[in-house]
């Protein structure tokens, strides 16, 4: 029931490119024997960056923000409020939300969206606009992209609901 085909919300190549031409040669990650470089001005905004040896640069912003770029490809950006996004060089995107204690998966491979909430509910959202939505007590819940939805309880109890008309 669930599809798997291509993620609709997927990056252009040219954003992708830009993006990583602003840091020219991605870094790799810090080794704990590297020491921390000093922090230099770069541009006139007020930005801060260095950059270490094996190549991985970080970049820190007026706001708070820092952006660590490594030469595997990965790029990490910390907010001030706590949030954190990871990306891949395979186009993986995990946003961790501090306040709500939530993260959010996209992974562009496989066109699912997933999040993982503070309480243990688990949900995997597809391309196709299907749901699957696993609870804490062991309930699963599909939710059709026509809104229809089977809920299958701990029990074993299965509940079908057609879509309103």
């Amino acid at each position: 029931r669930r599809s798997q085909d291509s993620f609709a919300l997927r990056r252009s190549q040219d954003s992708v490119a830009r993006s990583q031409d602003s840091f020219a040669a991605p870094p790799a990650p810090i080794h704990q024997s590297q020491t921390e470089p000093a922090w230099r001005p770069a541009g006139r905004d007020g930005k801060l960056e260095r950059a270490w040896a094996d190549g991985t640069r970080e970049v820190k912003y007026r706001n708070g923000t820092t952006k660590r770029c490594s030469a595997s490809g990965e790029v990490v950006v910390s907010f001030q409020n706590g949030d954190t996004k990871t990306t891949s060089p395979e186009g993986t995107v995990v946003y961790f939300y501090a306040a709500a204690d939530t993260t959010h998966t996209t992974d562009e491979l496989n066109g699912i969206e997933t999040f993982e909430f503070p309480n243990g509910q688990f949900e995997r959202h597809f391309s196709s606009g299907e749901k699957e939505i696993r609870f804490p007590d062991g309930t699963v819940k599909l939710v059709r992209a026509d809104g229809g939805t089977e809920t299958t309880f701990a029990d074993g109890q299965v509940v079908v609901e057609e879509p309103p008309e």
